[in-house]
C-alpha cells in the first residue's frame, strides 16, 4: 500500500506495474495523491506527502478497482460487510435489498462481484484489521462515524436498516408530508430469480421509489418483509405490488392486510388490475369485496396446484420414479471447495470461514465435508 514517505523510481515502477515516469505523475495526480519528485532517470525519487483518499488508492492498487469505481457505493457495502456478522452472513439477495434501503443502490451482481473480489484477494479472512484501518484513514470517515453508532446499537437485529427507514419517514413529515411509493414483490423459494428480478423491473416502471423483497411462500404465517414494509409505511403512502399472490394466496391473511392498509391510510395498487385507496379512512366496499374474491381465486389456485403436484408425484413413484434430489457424490463437489479444504483440514480455516470463501452455506459445506470424510 502506498504510503506518505520517499520512493524510488524503481519502488513505484513495481508499485504501479509500468516504468513510465509520466504514467507514475498521472496516477498520482489523478488518485489525489500530493508528492514531489527530484532527480533524473534511474535516480528519480518521489515522496508522497498526503494521500487525501487512502480507500480509493488501497482498492486501486491493492484489489484492482477500475478508478472509475463508484468507491462511496463500494465503501459503504465493504464497511457492512466487514463489519457487521449478520449481515455478512446474508444471501446476495438480502444483501441488496438492505443497501437498497440505506440510500446505497447495489446489484446482486455488483455485491457478488465485489465478495469474488474480496475472496480473489484472500482479504475475506484477513482484511477486517486491512479494510477497516484505510477505511478510516479516508474520507468516508464522517460518513461512516454514523453508520458505526447504528451497527453496535444495541437490541435490534439490522439497526441500520430500521433507522434510516425511520429517519427517511421523519424527513418526509418534516419537508411537507411528501408520499412515498413502495413496491413488494414475492417469489416462492422454489421460483427461479429471474422472476423476482421481473417483478421489481415491472414495479418501477409502475412508479414504486423503492421495492421490498421476499423469499417466501405464499401462504406462509410471516412475511418479514412484508412486515416491515407495513410497519414503516406512513399515511397516504401507496403500496404497488403485480398481482393480490404476491401479497397472500391465503383469504385470511389477506384480509388482515386490508384492515392493516385501511387503519394507517394506505393506497393498495394491484397493478393493471385493482386499486384500494383507504388514504380517507376506510376503503369502497364494492372495491375490498372485489380484492377478498381475487384472494379466494388465489388460494383456490394454490390449492389446485398442489393437489396436482401430489398426483404427478403419486403417478410417478406407481412407475418406479424416484422423487426428490439425486443422492450427492464426491464428483458434485466444485473445485473451489477442494481447493480451499486443505486449510480446513489444517485448521487455518473455521467451518464458517470455508463457506465465506467457497460462497457455499454451511449446510452444504457439512455435506461436502461428510463426503470426503467417510
Amino acid at each position: 500500500m502506498l504510503e506518505c514517505r520517499e520512493y524510488s523510481y524503481q519502488e513505484l515502477c513495481s508499485i504501479f506495474n509500468t516504468h513510465d515516469a509520466r504514467s507514475i505523475k498521472n496516477r498520482l495526480t489523478r488518485w489525489n495523491v500530493e508528492y514531489t519528485y527530484k532527480g533524473r532517470g534511474a535516480n528519480l525519487k518521489f515522496t508522497i506527502q498526503n494521500i487525501h483518499d487512502p480507500f480509493r488508492v488501497f482498492c486501486i492498487l491493492e484489489l484492482s478497482y477500475s478508478p472509475q469505481t463508484d468507491f462511496r457505493k463500494l465503501a459503504y457495502f465493504l464497511y457492512y460487510y466487514m463489519n457487521d456478522v449478520e449481515f455478512y452472513s446474508l444471501p446476495c439477495e438480502r444483501q441488496e435489498q438492505i443497501m437498497w434501503m440505506e440510500g446505497t443502490p447495489l446489484t446482486r451482481q455488483t455485491i457478488e462481484t465485489y465478495i469474488q473480489r474480496l475472496a480473489d484477494n484472500e482479504l475475506i479472512l484477513r482484511a477486517s484489521g486491512n479494510f477497516r484501518y484505510y477505511f478510516a484513514l479516508g474520507d468516508m470517515l464522517t460518513s461512516t462515524k454514523t453508520l458505526q453508532r447504528r451497527l453496535v446499537r444495541a437490541g435490534s437485529r439490522f439497526p441500520a436498516e430500521r433507522n434510516t427507514l425511520h429517519g427517511q419517514a421523519e424527513a418526509r413529515g418534516a419537508i411537507g408530508g411528501m408520499k412515498m411509493k413502495t413496491g413488494y414483490a414475492r417469489c416462492s423459494t422454489n421460483e427461479s430469480k429471474q422472476d423476482i428480478e421481473r417483478q421489481v423491473r415491472e414495479l418501477k416502471q409502475a412508479g414504486a421509489e423503492r421495492v421490498f423483497l421476499e423469499y417466501e411462500h405464499g401462504d406462509a404465517v410471516i412475511k418479514e418483509q412484508l412486515s416491515l414494509l407495513l410497519e414503516q409505511a406512513q399515511a397516504g403512502d401507496t403500496i404497488i405490488t403485480l398481482e393480490v399472490s404476491r401479497l397472500a394466496r391465503s383469504t385470511k391473511q389477506l384480509c388482515e392486510i386490508i384492515d392493516a392498509i385501511s387503519q394507517k391510510r394506505l393506497c393498495l395498487v394491484i397493478v393493471g388490475s385493482i386499486t384500494m385507496d383507504c388514504r380517507n379512512g376506510h376503503a369502497d366496499p364494492m372495491t375490498e369485496a372485489f380484492l377478498q374474491m381475487a384472494g379466494v381465486f388465489s388460494q383456490l389456485e394454490l390449492s389446485m396446484i398442489r393437489a396436482r403436484v401430489r398426483s404427478g408425484m403419486a403417478n410417478a413413484r406407481a412407475k418406479g420414479a424416484k422423487i426428490g434430489r439425486p443422492e450427492l457424490t464426491a464428483d458434485d463437489i466444485p473445485p473451489v471447495f477442494l481447493r480451499h479444504y486443505p486449510a480446513f483440514k489444517n485448521k487455518n480455516l473455521n467451518l464458517s470461514e470455508l463457506a465465506r470463501v467457497c460462497n457455499l452455506s454451511r449446510t452444504t459445506v457439512y455435506k461436502y465435508l461428510s463426503l470426503l470424510e467417510q
